[in-house]
């Protein structure tokens, strides 16, 4: 029996679908298939014995939210939805150890799947979907949001952190995701219940099925039952005409998810409850039973416990949801991963925008002694704030924000341009203004050259600017790689 040579490997490669790169265990490019080279547009003789970091970060990043440094930093496997910038496909990326027989790692496989073209059906079928809740008459009033998920899409906040308890919580919900039973999310709001309820759908194997989400608080109490349940039509003065499918029915077979399971009032519990108990919902007017297949996620900042022992809440219920509880930490209780939040938030924002703000280091320093009452939602809504109210280029610095989160400050915010920092010149300022521009640009473009030509400056003038401000610009990408 002949061993594996490189040949073989070449030619066993060549015939998968998807990109694959080949790392040794210090992450330096052995090998990629075809299909890389044409994800990438980049010839594997100009990325093999390179460090897989050198495609992922910094000045010659090539794609945008790559799993393979996660992997290869935590000997752990990762997936993630990646864009290639070349090009602006997407691809589903997994990164998986290369282990021996005993157990050590060796190397690190790294697959990418083209999904544009998936993610394309996957709006059309949305766009369906929402016309079905139309011409149903459903509409998707604010309490509700249908979707239809096709393929995993990516979540406003990934499910990667550095710290024990919220990996903890990730595990649990990967674990939830596995099996049909229901879920209760229990944190503070804003903390992310939302984003968790995304993950376990997307995990489970309910993921391709309808995905109902209704927040119980915006609910009104008046139409719960006939929201929920449905209706016959003809069932009540004022009723569709042609009756009403309700959401645990459009639900069926997928995932339903209630938020705020706190608010819903004590009376509508006790219905709630037997329809948790049997499985089976009538519609309002009518008499035949539908049998329910759904996995339930439910989700609330109150505490239930308290509201049991004040009546408030019916116990028989609590013990009925509060059968695989998992605790989402605040953002107080992981600040380690405020630095990844802001870039990720600043990413979305400013693409968004057309602009190109970030943050001077002040800030992500302060960031760490304010309590975020608000959770990531507060962070990611002061960051599209800033955005939207800065010029294009503009670098926040800790003294014109300082008065938001803490009132009593000396400070009142205004812009850049109006207020300077005491004790600091003006030519202090403007190099650390262009110390920041510098730093981002030579994160978004390839070379200094295009540094120079985004914005509208010599070449010269560049490479000048970044010299007296200590900032390395003589490393360039070649003019062709692979991307991992």
């Amino acid at each position: 029996m002949h061993n594996f040579d490189l040949l073989s490997l070449k030619h066993i490669g060549n015939a998968f679908v998807q990109g694959i790169c080949i790392t040794d265990k210090n992450g330096i490019i052995q090998y990629v298939n075809e299909i890389n080279e044409r994800l990438f547009s980049i010839p594997s003789k100009n990325a093999v014995g390179h460090s897989i970091a050198e495609f992922t970060t910094g000045l010659e990043q090539v794609i945008h939210n790559a799993s393979s440094l996660k992997g290869l930093e935590n000997c752990e496997i990762y997936h993630s939805i990646c864009t290639i910038k070349a090009t602006q496909k997407n691809t589903m990326q997994y990164t998986a150890p290369i282990r021996n027989e005993n157990g050590e790692v060796e190397g690190f496989l790294i697959t990418d799947q083209d999904i544009s073209k998936f993610l394309n059906i996957k709006k059309v079928l949305e766009e369906s979907d929402n016309k079905m809740l139309s011409d149903s008459g459903l509409g998707q009033p604010d309490y509700c949001n249908f979707s239809n998920s096709l393929l995993p899409c990516e979540t406003t906040v990934p499910l990667y952190s550095k710290n024990p308890l919220y990996k903890q919580a990730v595990y649990a919900a990967t674990q939830a995701a596995y099996s049909d039973i229901s879920v209760l999310l229990l944190g503070e709001t804003g903390c992310g219940k939302e984003m968790f309820a995304n993950y376990i759908q997307r995990q489970s194997d309910r993921c391709n099925m309808p995905f109902i989400k209704l927040n119980c608080s915006a609910l009104p109490k008046d139409l719960l039952e006939s929201e929920l349940f449905g209706y016959e039509k003809g069932s009540f003065t004022g009723a569709n005409t042609s009756g009403k499918t309700g959401y645990f029915e459009l639900a069926n077979h997928g995932v339903l998810f209630l938020d705020e399971i706190g608010e819903l009032p004590l009376d509508f519990q006790v219905k709630l409850l037997r329809v948790l108990q049997e499985r089976q919902i009538t519609k309002i007017g009518g008499t035949k039973t539908i049998d329910l297949d759904i996995k339930l996620i439910f989700a609330t900042n109150r505490d239930l416990h308290q509201m049991v022992s004040e009546g408030t809440f019916r116990q028989d219920l609590f013990y009925r949801i509060n059968i695989f509880p998992i605790r989402i930490p605040p953002l107080r209780e992981h600040l380690e991963d405020l630095p990844d939040l802001v870039h990720l938030f600043l990413d979305k924002f400013n693409n968004k925008y057309k602009k190109h703000v970030s943050l001077a280091p002040s800030v992500y320093r302060e960031f760490r002694s304010y309590s975020w009452p608000g959770n990531i939602r507060e962070l990611q809504n002061i960051l599209e704030r800033w955005v939207v109210i800065h010029s294009e280029f503009a670098v926040i610095e800790w003294y014109q924000v300082e008065s938001h989160f803490f009132p009593n400050s000396a400070n009142t915010y205004m812009p850049m341009t109006n207020q300077a920092p005491k004790n600091k010149s003006y030519k202090e300022m403007m190099d650390e203004y262009s110390r920041e521009i510098l730093l981002w640009a030579k994160d978004k473009y390839k070379t200094s050259r295009e540094i120079a030509k985004a914005l509208l400056l010599d070449h010269s003038t560049v490479c000048k600017k970044a010299k007296a401000l200590g900032i390395d610009m003589k490393s360039h990408r070649p003019s062709e790689h692979t991307g991992a």
